[in-house]
């Protein structure tokens, strides 16, 4: 690691001699080759007065996937990287091994769906129940924020508050709230549910002992009651009122920012994990964590933002000759390095992806049983636009 940061200060000290590719005045790009320590390092450097950063969503909906570079072009984007985690949103553990296996296969018609907050324009697609690392940013100043969060999801009909465990997720165990961002229509339940349509803040119809696969109401949403919760919810109606609100809580154990309520005044929210710099330093409960994820080297991808507002995006190859990976730690030093003083970690291994005028730059390594190494489908990226 000593190695990386000495190659790290000699390019940013020594930028005429390692000049970054200039893709459009305030985007930059560059691939970094280490060979003592068999690292291969994409780089892109983002000034947000000259370009617009947003969330692409594949297909503009949470129950599918897409390749980083389709949602790349499919929105015109200058260049892009892959977004938060997702899952393939399985019944049970055989089913998730199968898709997983036709994944490495090179299949890729699954759906995923975000696995933590995922807030784009205002509107959720997904929400963190436990504090995950986060970014936001409002569209206007494009001054991300990053920290630990999690976000609350409240559901009143009639001013009563209903019980809501899950959001926008398929194969629901307790109360379920699906929102228009999910999809065209509600997904298909094996076990018979009450399904309530709610429009322009009213319940406009209801579905009793339905199987799904009913239109979700246009800037909508569909409460979905298990029958085994029933007999706990209160009666409704159609034209009962209906109220959802969401807010973010930030984690208590780290020294605040910004008020909670600033959260729910953002744009666009990320949450992914774990935090790797807050205020400029790295939390001290990443040298805490023993399991591999944290500490063996895999493709990694990581979002951050510089002192002077500069965003970088970072892609380091991994589970290849040419190319180790990274730790957690070692990726926290690393964006520090790069002079960060907020960085999120992204989606990693198979996902880890950079695009960059359409082309995928790094090397995928998306289906190691494959075999060739394709690019793999994900829920979301982040995408570089002009203005």
């Amino acid at each position: 690691m000593q190695y990386l940061r000495l190659i790290l200060l000699i390019l940013l000290t020594y930028s005429n001699l390692f000049a970054f590719d200039v893709i459009v005045p305030g985007l930059h790009y560059k691939h970094l080759t280490l060979k003592n320590s068999a690292q291969s390092i994409h780089l892109l450097v983002a000034d947000p007065h000259k370009v617009n950063i947003k969330i692409g969503i594949a297909h503009n909906k949470c129950a599918s996937a897409e390749k980083t570079s389709e949602i790349s072009k499919n929105q015109k984007a200058l260049a892009a990287i892959n977004g938060g985690y997702f899952d393939f949103g399985c019944k049970n553990k055989i089913q998730d091994t199968i898709i997983k296996v036709l994944d490495c296969l090179g299949y890729s018609r699954y759906k995923a769906f975000p696995m933590w907050t995922l807030c784009k324009d205002q509107r959720y697609y997904a929400v963190s129940h436990n504090f995950t690392g986060a970014m936001c940013w409002n569209n206007s100043d494009q001054a991300p924020l990053f920290y630990a969060i999690k976000t609350v999801l409240s559901l009143y009909i009639n001013n009563v508050a209903y019980q809501v465990t899950e959001f926008n997720k398929p194969n629901p165990k307790g109360p379920t709230l699906y929102s228009s961002c999910y999809d065209k229509i509600t997904p298909s339940f094996h076990e018979p549910v009450d399904e309530i349509m709610i429009q322009d803040d009213h319940i406009v119809q209801i579905y009793r002992s339905s199987h799904g696969k009913n239109k979700i109401p246009s800037n909508g949403w569909v409460y979905v009651i298990p029958q085994n919760h029933a007999k706990e919810m209160i009666p409704v109606d159609l034209g009962d009122r209906v109220v959802v609100t969401f807010s973010n809580m930030q984690k208590p154990d780290l020294i605040p920012e910004l008020p909670d309520s600033a959260w729910n005044k953002m744009d666009n929210i990320v949450a992914a994990t774990p935090l790797l710099l807050c205020n400029g330093a790295i939390p001290p409960y990443l040298n805490d964590y023993t399991s591999d994820f944290y500490t063996k080297r895999h493709p990694r991808s990581a979002v951050g933002v510089c002192k002077n507002g500069n965003w970088v995006f970072l892609v380091v190859d991994g589970r290849a000759k040419h190319s180790e990976g990274f730790t957690i730690l070692e990726l926290a030093q690393f964006m520090k390095t790069l002079g960060c003083v907020g960085a999120l970690n992204l989606d990693g291994g198979g996902s880890s992806t950079m695009v960059v005028q359409d082309k995928v730059v790094n090397s995928p390594s998306g289906r190691e049983h494959a075999l060739v190494r394709k690019e793999r489908p994900v829920s979301n990226a982040f995408l570089i636009c002009l203005k």
